[in-house]
């Protein structure tokens, strides 16, 4: 007998379930409990797909404008994430700086899907991370550390953390 059998074991099989209840789905292949997959809605936005080839994808950032081989690069990849300070230092916002290079990016592949990338936990702030998004923001919305009473800090206690709970915080968040 082996460590994970037991002669006199609690664990029985169900056996009351009507086979009559399972029932196939032959109709549809593409419908996975009930749900369309993907959702019935104008597959254009979604990257072209197939299991025999995976899409690359890339999630990048950087304070200064792209190159023109960089965008190259960058348009060469099925899906682009422009995460934070994209463009900081040269458009004076990360929203400025990351549309600047999603436009680019989208000149050379127009079928190159873009995502902004928007930390929802960790309020960045200093040189490199100035968000438009940011204006009126309220710093009662900071998650406070219970043993310290003060915010909650991430990154060796550069960037505060978010408070979810507030529900002002979450419409200011929603409108934005």
């Amino acid at each position: 007998m082996s460590d994970f059998e037991d002669s006199e074991s609690d664990l029985s099989v169900d056996d009351s379930v009507d086979e009559k209840q399972c029932v196939e789905d032959d109709d549809d292949d593409d419908v996975i409990d009930g749900e369309d997959d993907p959702p019935s809605v104008d597959k254009s936005i979604f990257p072209e797909w197939s299991w025999d080839h995976v899409r690359p994808w890339v999630a990048i950032r950087r304070t200064d404008a792209y190159s023109d081989e960089q965008i190259r690069a960058l348009a060469a990849q099925d899906v682009v994430m422009l995460e934070k300070t994209n463009g900081v230092a040269t458009f004076g916002s990360v929203e400025e700086g990351s549309l600047q290079a999603a436009r680019r990016i989208k000149e050379v592949n127009p079928k190159c899907k873009i995502l902004f990338y928007h930390n929802t936990m960790v309020h960045y702030t200093g040189r490199n991370f100035r968000y438009s998004g940011y204006k009126g923001f309220n710093k009662e919305w900071l998650m406070i550390n219970p043993k310290t009473n003060k915010p909650h800090m991430w990154n060796g206690g550069k960037h505060a953390s978010y408070d979810h709970t507030n529900l002002e915080f979450r419409e200011w968040w929603i409108q934005r």
